[in-house]
């Protein structure tokens, strides 16, 4: 997004600036994945040919229920993750989050090529609210309390 157009629940996903989407290999274990989201920052993590994806909800399981942090991350994967293009609105993207209930969108180019990126819900939530003039931080409040909107 440029400094001079502010966002808001308008604005196509191509516009803002999301991180690209951490790859890592098929046989990569949980402890790596684990890795990868310390160090990118990002809380989901795509599989191998990105037919998967990884979230920390998915690591906090598998840790949760004794899993070896040497296992697979591939087998506690969500297969085929949910895609919208980056020409979707920021409004129907958080829409679609809520919907479904997940918390992390795969974001790909409707151009050849291009480098899928991950939205998560609170980023969704605050640039939907950038444009109506209630402070940001209502959206991170509502969601930690699970207030429906009225």
């Amino acid at each position: 997004m440029s400094a001079n157009a502010p966002a808001g629940p308008g604005t196509p996903l191509g516009q803002l600036a999301l991180p690209v989407a951490a790859i890592v290999a098929e046989d990569a274990t949980l402890r790596e994945v684990a890795g990868l989201m310390v160090a990118s920052g990002s809380s989901a993590v795509l599989v191998g040919d990105a037919h998967s994806i990884v979230t920390e909800r998915d690591v906090v399981r598998a840790t949760a229920r004794g899993v070896p942090c040497d296992s697979p991350a591939r087998v506690h994967a969500t297969d085929d993750p949910l895609l919208v293009l980056d020409s979707c609105r920021a409004i129907d993207a958080l829409h679609t989050m809520l919907e479904y209930g997940i918390r992390n969108l795969v974001v790909v180019s409707e151009s050849p090529g291009g480098t899928a990126r991950i939205l998560n819900v609170s980023r969704a939530a605050a640039v939907v609210l950038e444009g109506t003039g209630l402070p940001p931080w209502l959206s991170g409040l509502r969601l930690a309390l699970h207030v429906e909107m009225p």
